[in-house]
């Protein structure tokens, strides 16, 4: 989670509500979907929108903290990346 951290500070983002719960969500279980992550967070954060988490995931991902996975279902997949693990 250090890394996790030292990537977005480093880079002069803020460390959100959304990104941190996503990164722990992740941490926890591996390939869950956009859909799947929004529904988990949302029932102890109901502010927190589909949007918002569509974002996280595209951020973290284009910073390596995460990885998007298919498989072959037509719904895009989430897991830390091997470097966090």
């Amino acid at each position: 989670m250090i890394y996790f951290f030292r990537r977005f500070k480093g880079s002069g983002f803020r460390m959100t509500l959304a990104r941190d719960e996503i990164y722990k969500l992740l941490q926890r279980e591996r390939h869950l979907s956009a859909e799947e992550i929004y529904f988990e967070i949302h029932k102890n954060y109901p502010n927190i929108g589909i949007a918002t988490v569509y974002r996280t995931l595209n951020l973290l991902t284009d910073f390596g903290v995460i990885k998007r996975r298919e498989f072959g279902d037509g719904k895009a997949r989430y897991e830390i990346s091997e470097i966090e693990h």
